[in-house]
């Protein structure tokens, strides 16, 4: 099922935004890395991939979407991770935003990828359509 991510004005903390199915039904937050007030991903449309991939601070493999078609970019993926720094441009999913005294993160990362997971069951591509 393609999916929609509305993201917030930028905030020092890194890009937050709300991923939606087509019925405008909330699936998790999200969060990106700040670069200069701009994600990595532009707004725009962009397929999306599964595959096994991994992260280079682990080096585990798992199972994710990429992001693909993001010009002079490749490894774009939806995972887990709660802060800015967890994203070096790509998609991190959580349950909720939360503001903290070192700055804003998101919260329970792992449902929430669990349940995109899920949600994409079966999917193997999909298009992602991303506004600000």
């Amino acid at each position: 099922m393609d999916l929609f991510l509305k993201r917030y004005p930028a905030d020092p903390d890194g890009m937050f935004g709300v991923l939606y199915d087509p019925e405008g039904v909330e699936i998790c937050e999200t969060l990106e890395h700040n670069f200069n007030k701009r994600a990595l991903i532009p707004p725009g449309r962009y397929r999306c991939v599964r595959g096994p991939h991994r992260l280079k601070e682990d080096g585990k493999f798992f199972e994710t979407f990429e992001v693909t078609g993001v010009t002079g970019h490749t490894g774009l993926l939806f995972h887990v991770g709660n802060y800015n720094k967890d994203s070096k441009g790509c998609i991190l999913v959580g349950d909720a935003m939360l503001a903290t005294p070192s700055g804003d993160i998101i919260t329970g990362s792992k449902s929430a990828f669990t349940r995109l997971m899920q949600v994409q069951h079966g999917v193997d591509e999909f298009f992602l359509t991303i506004t600000e």
